[in-house]
């Protein structure tokens, strides 16, 4: 059933998009497939890809832990999507306007990208620095993608949590979903997928490729997560089943109903709280997921994807920043295999 899936990630093997590759795929509560590919480097005594390989999740992260941390928030009454920044920390200037709901939907007007470590000294002064720093456009008149905003939505997070982030993602997402790999690095070990700093060429293995979060020790709310295939399944499946886990509700409908409404049309590109939408064109879901569905990319080379219409869940997790090659050869690729799995599921309903 899965042979074209196989065929499509072997093929980015051979023209080293990556090193290695793992992939699940599910269906409902149902596991459909697993599948392991390459190694975590281009070494020859390199380690195989298997069961237990951690990947950087990169902005994968922005998903399993800090959207989810919101939505059980947003779930128990302790915030709503149009508080202000103004109303966790008084002190805040430039930023005091701007809601949760617009961190969530990358309409903050914060700026996409800016090195941390070039503006303040140690990782205690972010959040001074991001209360008051210069915003790039007014707060909800225009979608542009920002790690900053999520950083900043992470001091909002620990405010309202009153807990460091790692331990509320500990408390809220590997505990409840009972996640066994799942965490903020830094990881010791040969089972990582190695990555590779661009502007260096540093080779990184277990150490966070983003530079914002390693200069947070590693732990950040835009990136920071390791985890191996089977975790961030368990993830998707919840997403897919509308909020439930097996053991217990995890999310409520209602908030994941809220989550995947499109706060952005007309915009950049179509956005739900946290998550992208199967209704960008050209977005690395494919061409056959359909407007309902949704998901996540990193950086990396992984992402998660989520389509309802075949209760389907898929991720797909590479080290694609280990290779010099062009990196729109891997987000093609992604495409390519969200349209193969979708069509393969869609000839079993």
């Amino acid at each position: 059933m899965f042979q074209p899936i196989s065929q499509i990630i072997d093929r980015g093997l051979d023209a080293r998009l990556y090193s290695g590759a793992a992939i699940g795929i599910a269906r409902g509560s149902d596991t459909l497939y697993t599948g392991y590919y390459g190694h975590t480097s281009f070494d020859d005594d390199a380690e195989a890809i298997g069961h237990g390989t951690l990947f950087d999740l990169a902005s994968v992260t922005k998903i399993a832990s800090t959207t989810l941390i919101a939505l059980r928030f947003l779930d128990r009454g302790l915030l709503r999507l149009e508080d202000k920044v103004s109303d966790y920390f008084a002190q805040a200037t430039e930023a005091r306007d701007i809601t949760i709901r617009q961190l969530l939907t990358h309409t903050s007007g914060e700026p996409a990208h800016f090195l941390i470590a070039d503006e303040t000294e140690t990782p205690e002064g972010i959040r001074e620095l991001l209360l008051h720093r210069p915003l790039a456009a007014r707060p909800g008149e225009t979608e542009a993608y920002s790690c900053i905003g999520f950083i900043l939505l992470g001091e909002i997070l620990k405010t309202i949590g009153g807990k460091p982030l790692d331990t509320l993602f500990r408390d809220e997402v590997t505990g409840p979903l009972q996640l066994s790999t799942m965490q903020y690095g830094p990881i010791d070990g040969p089972h990582v997928a190695q990555t590779r700093d661009l502007s260096t060429g540093t080779i990184l293995q277990g150490v966070v490729h983003d530079e914002n979060a390693r200069f947070q020790h590693g732990i950040s709310a835009n990136a920071g997560l390791f985890s191996n295939v089977g975790d961030l399944l368990i993830i998707a499946k919840m997403l897919a089943a509308r909020g439930k886990s097996p053991a217990h509700p995890y999310l409520s409908p209602a908030v994941l109903r809220t989550a995947v409404q499109n706060y952005t049309p007309g915009m950049a590109e179509d956005r739900g709280l946290g998550f992208f939408l199967g209704s960008n064109r050209g977005s690395s879901l494919g061409d056959l997921a359909g407007n309902n569905s949704f998901g996540h990319t990193g950086f990396t080379g992984t992402s998660l994807a989520v389509v309802p219409e075949y209760d389907l869940s898929i991720v797909f997790l590479s080290n694609r920043v280990l290779s010099e090659a062009d990196s729109r050869e891997t987000v093609r690729l992604r495409a390519n295999l969200h349209n193969a799995i979708v069509a393969e599921v869609s000839k079993q309903s």
